[in-house]
């Protein structure tokens, strides 16, 4: 895959201006921040969380998507979903 197209696919939720927003340790860890306010995962109740995960992603880990609908402790599972995309990379879904 090429840097030029991978670059701004990592720095697109990551960066802000250069900057580090956040990095996926953070996010994994539940200890992050979004202009300057910490951000709990475990607080997200009411809404329903879909994952959405190619197949053939060769950016991502299989499960790594998936993973995310763990970090939600407060939500109940019946607000939760995930869909792998059989067939499809992480710029492929067809």
């Amino acid at each position: 895959m090429s840097d030029r197209w991978l670059l701004p696919v990592l720095e697109t939720p990551f960066m802000e201006d250069g900057m580090p927003r956040c990095t996926p340790f953070e996010i994994a860890l539940n200890k992050f921040t979004v202009d300057g306010h910490k951000v709990d995962i475990s607080k997200i109740t009411t809404v329903a969380v879909m994952t959405v995960e190619g197949e053939e992603d060769d950016i991502s880990a299989p499960g790594q998507c998936v993973a995310a609908l763990d970090l939600c402790t407060g939500l109940a599972k019946n607000k939760k979903s995930h869909y792998n995309c059989r067939y499809c990379s992480n710029n492929n879904f067809n």
